[in-house]
């Protein structure tokens, strides 16, 4: 667990591959479904990167994965909206909290003697089906609703590799492509 802000943990699991003394290259992979839904379902791709020589590095951001406040609903009464308000309140949003995290976590990985703090990826991740195209999603709020999207993964990837200098790859996945 790496505290990021007095208060502020976020969990992680860093997976180093056995390589001979040599200093690896790392992944950081962000979802909002958090490190435990990335061993579970990307586990072949993890194996191949540590096959590879690359360190992974699971963080839980705040509110997601182990984090994640009460229940794990996303609707418009959750404790995921209710953290959302919160930051927005206080004139801050929740991504830029989160994008925050992964920016402390990447100042922790540079500080290992095994990571080679210059060949740094970020693997944004969504684990959300996306909805059929024949979708209704104008529908009432009190009716079923769509399947909820989850971009922070490629967003928090994203928005982090703009500010980090030694990020040298981005992949996502499931995350938005257009703005429309």
């Amino acid at each position: 667990a790496l505290e990021v802000e007095p208060g502020i943990t976020v969990p992680l699991v860093l997976l180093v591959p056995v390589t001979p003394e040599q200093r690896q290259p790392v992944v950081v992979g962000i979802a909002q479904h958090g490190k435990q839904a990335f061993l579970q379902k990307r586990a072949n791709e993890i194996a191949e990167l540590l096959g590879a020589g690359v360190a992974i590095c699971l963080p839980d951001v705040r509110g997601t994965g182990e984090t994640i406040p009460g229940d794990s609903s996303r609707g418009r009464s959750s404790s995921a909206t209710s953290l959302s308000s919160s930051e927005l309140m206080f004139g801050q949003t929740l991504l830029g909290a989160r994008v925050r995290d992964v920016r402390s976590v990447l100042r922790y990985l540079r500080s290992l003697d095994d990571i080679d703090s210059k060949r740094i990826g970020l693997w944004g991740e969504s684990f959300a089906k996306p909805n059929a195209e024949e979708t209704n999603v104008a529908v009432p709020l009190d009716a079923t609703q769509p399947q909820l999207a989850e971009p922070l993964g490629g967003l928090a990837a994203i928005i982090t590799a703009l500010f980090e200098d030694e990020v040298i790859a981005v992949a996502t996945r499931g995350s938005l492509i257009s703005f429309r």
